[in-house]
C-alpha cells in the first residue's frame, strides 16, 4: 500500500476533516482516503436516460410555451 504525505493543508480545512472523522467514526487518514474514493468514483449517467428525462420534463409542459420576453423575464428572477 502506497503512502502520500499531504503538506500545507490549512488549519480550517484539517478541523473540518477532524470533525466529519469523527462523526463517521474514522481516522483523520481512514475520512480522506474515503473523500478520495467517493471524488474518484464514476458519476457517469447514461445518454438516454438524460433524454429521457428532458423528454418528460419537455411533456411535462403541454401546450404551454413561453415567447423571449416571458424567458428572459423568467430567467431574471433572483439575479441581482
Amino acid at each position: 500500500m502506497a503512502t502520500i504525505t499531504v503538506k500545507g493543508i490549512p488549519d480550517k480545512l484539517y478541523k473540518q476533516l477532524k470533525i466529519a472523522a469523527e462523526a463517521n467514526h474514522r481516522s483523520v487518514n481512514s475520512e480522506i482516503i474515503s473523500r478520495i474514493e467517493q471524488s474518484l468514483r464514476s458519476h457517469r449517467v447514461e445518454a438516454g436516460h438524460i433524454l429521457e428525462r428532458v423528454r418528460r420534463l419537455h411533456d411535462s409542459f403541454g401546450d404551454k410555451t413561453l415567447d423571449s420576453k416571458q424567458f428572459e423575464q423568467a430567467r431574471r428572477i433572483g439575479r441581482p
